[in-house]
């Protein structure tokens, strides 16, 4: 039963990868089938993982381009992300840059 699902899942996902050849999509299809049939659980294991695998890369892809449209709408916000991704905040140009190194204290000056 679970491997019916997987099999017409694992179809779905290769009809989905290539649209433009029904032929091409229903020999691949048949072919991965019977692969997934002849290596049994670990078939069913690979089969379950492409698919999944599919998936967090769709779901990915979706995410990441309602992140740039919100992105665009509020371009103020990317500053502080980048800000925040990137461990500093962004240069001021009012505040002076100060490449000087800092002069050590001696320790004879210092008794402790």
């Amino acid at each position: 039963m679970v491997s019916r699902i997987v099999e017409t899942l694992v179809q779905a996902e290769i009809n989905r990868a290539d649209q433009g050849d029904s032929l091409k999509n229903l020999v691949t299809g048949a072919l991965v089938v019977g692969v997934i049939r002849r290596l049994g659980p670990v078939g069913l294991i690979l089969g379950t993982g492409y698919v999944l695998g599919k998936a967090y890369i769709r779901r990915r892809a979706l995410e990441r381009i309602e992140q740039k449209k919100w992105l665009e709408a509020h371009p103020e916000q990317e500053t502080e992300i980048y800000a925040e991704t990137a461990g500093m905040l962004p240069h001021q140009p009012e505040t002076p840059l100060n490449f000087q190194p800092k002069k050590k204290a001696s320790v004879k000056n210092n008794p402790a």
